[in-house]
């Protein structure tokens, strides 16, 4: 089966801090990601970050087996409108040294913290040092 024919799917779940901890939206990205599909994605996930207000967001893109044309540009959009709504830091998960760069790239510029990880764990470290916002 050629990458592009795998089957996409885009599942998040919210992690609330504990013990003064940072409140984390986790979205894990699988499959081939193409631009209609990112814009669904993305509309759902920015919606839950509006009502959520999360401090971090952890996205996890191992299980990504391609994207298409117009997706980094849309990925970049949807990390800008992440800041506009209060997310301070952004923790990617890739194995992916091209995915790892084109990140970064994409990130410039935004005023938000984005680092990349080889595993949850340290990214969760990483997002928890964030001291939760006053309500």
């Amino acid at each position: 089966m050629h990458y592009s024919q795998q089957r996409s799917a885009v599942n998040s779940t919210l992690e609330l801090g504990i013990g003064g901890g940072a409140d984390v939206l986790r979205v894990r990205f699988q499959g081939f990601i193409d631009v209609a599909e990112l814009g669904e994605r993305l509309e759902a996930i920015l919606d839950r970050l509006r009502r959520e207000t999360p401090n971090g967001l952890l996205c996890d893109l191992r299980p990504v087996a391609g994207y298409g044309p117009g997706t980094p540009t849309l990925a970049r959009d949807g990390l800008a409108l992440a800041r506009r709504v209060g997310v301070r830091r952004v923790a990617l998960v890739v194995n992916s040294s091209v995915v790892r760069t084109a990140a970064q790239m994409l990130a410039r510029n935004l005023r938000l913290e984005l680092r990349c990880f080889f595993g949850e764990a340290e990214a969760l470290r990483w997002l928890d040092g964030l001291e939760r916002l006053p309500s």
